[in-house]
């Protein structure tokens, strides 16, 4: 019984032998050869080329944005879209080939973009003007302009705004958008003479303690001379003079005549504050100087307080004191700070 079993080993082991030699076992394997795993913003078509034997290749991406084009071979063809983003990303690219996997990342830059932060010029007295703007990416730049005075031309480092005289006889703000991926800027350019200054305006003020509104009306006099006065506020008679594309208003000047129900007079002096509390600009060689300026929320153009410098000391807003029939200080008597006209 033993003898026909080992006669029967013997005929196995010959016939897996001769099976063995008939039909060579093949190894599976897997190699990456060469890929481009490196890309701009601007994205574009990559490879990976392998070394495989033995299985079938599949391929499968990890992002929408890296999608597999084709496997065909020891090569597999994808497609990275743009970036439009600041931020760098990575994909997965998953290769198999029966049990084997393997992993190439796939990395792409974000946009780089350099750029000009201020977005608002003005220029007074409505004369032309060439504005220079750096604009430079690396993604495409789109430019649109909303007013047909207003052009351009592109430069080395990005482009240049010009326009015309202004001889509307109005102000007038020519916006021009640029845009490059995500980043997109409005730059305004505002031209205006005394006579866009005149009108009616909607103020926004703090009283130093909340906010209030009232109306400033601007009108001119003679020449550059000028006249505000502040409804809500009650002064009809405040002076001032266009000059340099601002208004300037000289402090010291009486805006108003208060009597009191004990008798007393109050004599309101247009002035202004140092930062600090401890000093009263009642001088008239001071200026409160109101300038042109964007409203980044309405984007729409305005009037705003601003220390013009003529003072030794910072300026916070307008403050009007009160001073006695002898021309002592008897303290303030409103203020007008963060002043915006709209």
């Amino acid at each position: 019984m033993k003898k026909i079993i080992y006669t029967l080993m013997a005929v196995f082991c010959i016939g897996m032998t001769a099976c063995d030699q008939g039909e060579p076992l093949v190894i599976p394997q897997l190699d990456i050869v060469e890929s481009t795993v490196d890309f701009e913003a601007i994205g574009g078509k990559g490879f990976i080329t392998l070394a495989s034997l033995g299985e079938k290749v599949n391929a499968s991406s990890s992002t929408e944005w890296c999608s597999i084009q084709n496997v065909t071979g020891n090569k597999i063809t994808f497609n990275v879209t743009e970036n439009a983003e600041i931020t760098t990303r990575t994909a997965i690219i998953r290769v198999t080939a029966g049990a084997i996997t393997k992993q190439v990342a796939i990395t792409q830059i974000g946009l780089v973009a350099q750029y000009e932060r201020k977005d608002f010029y003005s220029y007074p007295d409505n004369v032309a003007f060439t504005e220079p703007i750096k604009f430079t990416s690396s993604l495409p730049i789109a430019v649109t302009i909303d007013n047909d005075w207003l052009s351009y031309t592109e430069t080395e480092e990005g482009f240049q705004f010009k326009a015309e005289e202004n001889t509307s006889g109005k102000a007038r703000m020519g916006k021009a958008t640029v845009k490059s991926g995500d980043i997109s800027i409005d730059y305004c350019f505002l031209q205006y003479g005394i006579e866009g200054l005149c009108k009616e305006w909607d103020a926004t003020y703090s009283d130093g303690e909340a906010m209030a509104t009232d109306k400033f009306t601007i009108t001119q006099t003679e020449g550059n001379a000028l006249n505000i006065s502040i409804a809500e506020l009650g002064y009809q008679r405040i002076s001032a003079i266009y000059e340099d594309g601002a208004i300037k208003i000289p402090c010291g000047q009486i805006i108003a005549t208060k009597r009191m129900q004990n008798g007393s007079t109050y004599y309101i002096a247009l002035g202004t504050l140092n930062r600090a509390g401890t000093q009263a600009g009642l001088s008239e060689n001071i200026t409160c100087q109101l300038v042109p300026y964007l409203n980044n929320k309405t984007k729409q153009w305005g009037l705003t307080f601003v220390d013009d410098g003529s003072w030794q000391y910072d300026q916070i807003g307008i403050v009007n004191w009160a001073l006695t029939s002898t021309g002592s200080l008897a303290g303030y008597w409103d203020k007008i700070l963060n002043l915006c006209l709209n």
